[in-house]
């Protein structure tokens, strides 16, 4: 019986037989026995058992009640509201007051420092210390005095 032959027959009697135990068997490199099984016309790999993709994220309704469900990543997870697309989420933002009409985001609120009483365009940064907001000045100084004339020279 020729190793051909033998290739054959042993693919026939076990099909989930890997290539690399019947090389060892007869002899051969594994592609030989890949070329031999290919000409015979037979699988040349065995299949293993595939398994279904187990889907890592998960899928989640669109927060602002339209009936969407959303496929969100792992990494995505981490966001409190989700949202099918730009234009929920802006029109849940507008419900809430978070948004002027056409995206535009609300301007900045005046703010008043609670030690010196200064005001300022509160939107870039805020200091708070025990229930009040604190200018810049006095966060990083202590209170000051706020002037509103400059200070004549000494």
């Amino acid at each position: 019986m020729t190793t051909t032959e033998r290739v054959i027959e042993a693919r026939r009697r076990d099909p989930n037989r890997p290539a690399t135990t019947m090389a060892e068997e007869f002899g051969v490199s594994r592609e030989r026995v890949r070329q031999i099984l290919q000409r015979a016309g037979l699988p040349t790999s065995v299949d293993a058992p595939r398994r279904a993709p187990v889907p890592k994220g998960k899928w989640r309704a669109c927060h602002n009640e339209c009936g969407k469900l959303v496929y969100r990543a792992p990494s995505q997870l981490v966001y409190r509201r989700t949202f099918c697309s730009r234009r929920c989420n802006n029109l849940y933002r507008m419900a809430r007051g978070e948004l002027r009409p056409f995206g535009r985001p609300l301007g900045p609120a005046t703010r008043r420092c609670g030690r010196c009483g200064h005001e300022w365009l509160g939107h870039k940064s805020v200091h708070f210390e025990i229930g009040y907001e604190m200018c810049s000045a006095c966060w990083y100084h202590g209170p000051h005095k706020v002037l509103d004339t400059p200070e004549e020279p000494v």
